[in-house]
Parts: C-alpha cells; structure tokens; sequence
C-alpha cells in the first residue's frame, strides 16, 4: 500500500541481531534498529519502547518540515489505559503491512501506526485508517536532529510540565463589552490536547494556565466572560467538550455547570484582554 518501513527496517525489532554494517541501510533506518523495539503482551497491543520517539503531531493547518532525516507516524487514538488490540487494528497490519503499536508518556497511551519514510504515505494510510476506525487520526513527524542522533531515543515528555517555547496561534478572537476573549493554541506535544470542532485545544493545569495568559499580556477569563459567550454569535465556534479554568480557580462550562478540580486537573484555557 505505501513504502513502510517496517518490513525493511522494524522486522528488525524482533530480528535485533542483525548489524547495520550486514545491510545497506539510511542513517533514520539505523537510529530506528537502535533504539526501537516492540514487546508483546498476553492482552493489549504491542508496546514501544520508551528509547523511540514518536515525534510532534501534524494537526490542521500546519505542514510537515522538510529535514533529510526524518519518519512517521499515524496515531490512531490516545486513551488513559492501555489499548486493546482488535480485528480492525488486526487488518490495518494486514492492509499497511506496518505495526500497529501502544506508547506510552505517563499520562496517556497512544496507538501508533507505522513508522513511513514519506510523508505522503502517512498521509494515505492515515485517510485510510481514520474511515476504517471511525476516528480523526493525524500524522506525527520524527525529526532526527544532530542531538537525537548523538544521544539516541529517550521518551519524550508529553506530560504537559512546563510551558511551550514555540510561540502560540490565538484562535476565536470574540469581543464581548470591553473585552476580547482568545484561545491560545501551542501545537508542542510537551502540553496536552484534545480534538474538537475540527481543531486541537490546549488542556493545562490553572498554574500554566495563568502563566500562558499572562505571557500574553492577559488573564485568564471569568465566569461571567463565560456567560457573556454564551450570548455571542461566534459561540458555536468556541470548544464545549471539555469547561475553561477561570480567574477565581474554579471550572466553568458553558451553561453554568461547574466542576471540582486539583492542582493536577487539566482543563482549556481562554484569555481576556481590554479592547486595545
């Protein structure tokens, strides 16, 4: 179906002994013999080793680098516990002859498809395997950088501890009185996300919250910038899955519901600021 690299390179995976010096191997081909394996359990998919990157997502709008060394993957879900195999995710392996696999960052579980050599052939199998599996799944590219190829693997954390250094995309710009509300979105696998209304939102803790806001040169929204949305024609282009932590700590969602919340609770983030 596409050129993978998995009959070429990720049979090694079960095949460790052979040496890259016996084959003509690419320098990504090697980094992926080095320090990328699979273990398989009695239950669940088969896991990848925390020494294998599986790179950033490639979510809407936004288009892959173009680096020399570099691979992909398709993610084909993400879920707390860990994923179970199925007759679908059977036939992906059959239709892509491609892994499919579980990694896991310490807060989520994320079934991976692949890796590609070509972008365009994640691309493909991704259309193909989101309709197969009713999801959204998105393409995540591996950049094998100087320091990656010196240092090898190593887990990347996606845990959403500290802020993102990549600069954020301010999304829904809505006025309401004397303020304008914004979303700022950071597309860094650092932070947490999660996918509605055709787009990716950020989910962080109050603390980085607070900070992301203030960063901005605003605050954190307040209940009553909630309400006024509610009211607003550009409402219905907001995300509602998940509520928006609010200046007075607390958890709102549109309607008025409230939630309960930890230091460690991570909800969306929306900033106010006076009209300039």
């Amino acid at each position: 179906m596409t050129k993978a690299l998995s009959s070429a390179v990720l049979g090694v995976l079960v095949m460790s002994q052979v040496h890259a010096a016996e084959v003509n191997i690419t320098e990504v081909e090697q980094f992926i013999r080095q320090n990328c394996s699979i273990s398989t359990a009695e239950q669940g998919l088969p896991s990848l080793s925390a020494s294998c990157p599986i790179g950033h997502g490639i979510y809407q709008g936004m288009e892959p680098s173009s680096p020399e060394k570099n691979f992909f993957w398709v993610q084909c879900g993400a879920d707390i516990h860990s994923m179970n195999e199925s007759q679908l995710t059977r036939k992906v392996v059959e239709i892509t002859e491609n892994n499919v696999v579980q990694s896991y960052d310490g807060e989520y579980y994320r079934c991976l498809n692949g890796p590609y050599e070509a972008y365009k052939d994640a691309v493909q199998v991704n259309r193909y395997m989101s309709r197969l599996l009713g999801i959204e799944g998105f393409v995540r590219q591996v950049f094998l950088n100087e320091q990656l190829l010196k240092d090898g693997g190593g887990l990347q954390d996606n845990k959403g501890s500290g802020l993102s250094m990549v600069e954020p995309t301010l999304l829904n710009h809505t006025q309401v009185g004397g303020i304008v509300l914004f979303i700022p979105v950071y597309y860094d696998d650092k932070l947490s996300f999660y996918r509605e209304a055709n787009s990716f939102w950020n989910r962080m803790t109050l603390k980085d919250a607070t900070k992301v806001c203030l960063s901005l040169d605003a605050e954190l929204i307040k209940g009553e910038d909630i309400d006024l949305l509610e009211q607003h024609e550009n409402a219905a282009s907001w995300p509602s899955v998940i509520p928006f932590w609010t200046q007075s700590g607390n958890v709102r969602a549109f309607g008025g519901k409230t939630y309960t919340s930890t230091e460690n609770s991570k909800f969306y983030i929306a900033c106010r600021q006076p009209k300039g």
